[in-house]
């Protein structure tokens, strides 16, 4: 029987992905807290799968994951939240590139129980094929993957002079056609400091700019006649983004970077 990971904090959300697991046949153990998991995970068998909300009140759970990756690499992850992927932190934005891309999926709350079983069940097999995949390789290749995934190791790499490390993917050359359709939602390449800092400042922009038009939807629902209070601070806010955006676009063509920026919209 296949054992589930949950780390959610949100008590509805926790029995409804738990309902929905057990009537399928998962084995699931249940963690409200980064810490809890971790001591569930060293007091148990590896387990197969790990669903995680991404923001939690002590810890990031991005963070948390590559923690539980490191320990047990054949674990895979479903990371859930109801912020879309391009309203993450920043520092989970980079930490994640860490991760092998075919070990983890992200499921956007809410979301009904046929959608999380499908995609529980597509990142196993698709998780289980990757292991297949390494088994197969010569031992040479074995350092090839990612044996310390850390932020601090992103950066050291990074900090160490070459411009771009590419993460492997087993699946790269896997003949499939299907596993060359796996969606790409982030660049697979961890950048220079600089670009580093430069992508922060970015993603950070889009953070502020996201927020402040949730609040000024919210004022709207809420009758707020003095709603158009945001115009002001909205109309800086995106003009920070644009200047942001392109700093890192002049850094990019400089060392002539060639990322596709649909991957970041």
């Amino acid at each position: 029987m296949e054992t589930v990971l949950v780390l959610e904090d949100e008590p509805l959300a926790m029995r409804m992905i738990c309902a929905t697991l057990r009537l399928n046949g998962y084995e699931l153990a249940e963690a409200t807290t980064p810490t809890a998991a971790i001591q569930m995970a060293c007091e148990r068998r590896p387990f197969d799968l790990l669903i995680a909300d991404v923001t939690l009140p002590e810890r990031s759970g991005v963070r948390t994951a590559l923690d539980l990756y490191a320990a047990s690499p054949e674990i895979a992850i479903l990371f859930v939240s109801g912020t879309p992927f391009e309203g993450w932190q920043p520092r989970d934005l980079l930490t994640v590139q860490i991760l092998p891309r075919e070990v983890w999926e992200f499921l956007r709350k809410p979301f009904r129980a046929s959608a999380l079983k499908l995609h529980v069940r597509q990142l196993l097999d698709r998780s289980a094929a990757a292991r297949s995949v390494q088994s197969t390789r010569a031992p040479a290749a074995a350092s090839e993957s990612v044996t310390d995934p850390t932020m601090e190791r992103l950066l050291r790499v990074a900090g160490s002079g070459n411009d771009v490390m590419t993460v492997p993917n087993p699946l790269e050359n896997w003949g499939s056609n299907e596993s060359r359709s796996i969606p790409r939602r982030i660049p697979d390449v961890v950048f220079c400091p600089e670009k580093v800092s430069l992508t922060e400042e970015f993603l950070s922009a889009i953070q502020e700019l996201t927020e402040l038009q949730a609040q000024q939807t919210r004022a709207v629902i809420e009758d707020d006649p003095d709603f158009s209070r945001f115009d002001v601070l909205i109309h800086m806010a995106n003009e920070r983004k644009e200047q942001a955006k392109y700093a890192l676009i002049r850094h990019m063509e400089a060392h002539h970077c060639e990322e596709r920026w649909n991957r970041w919209h």
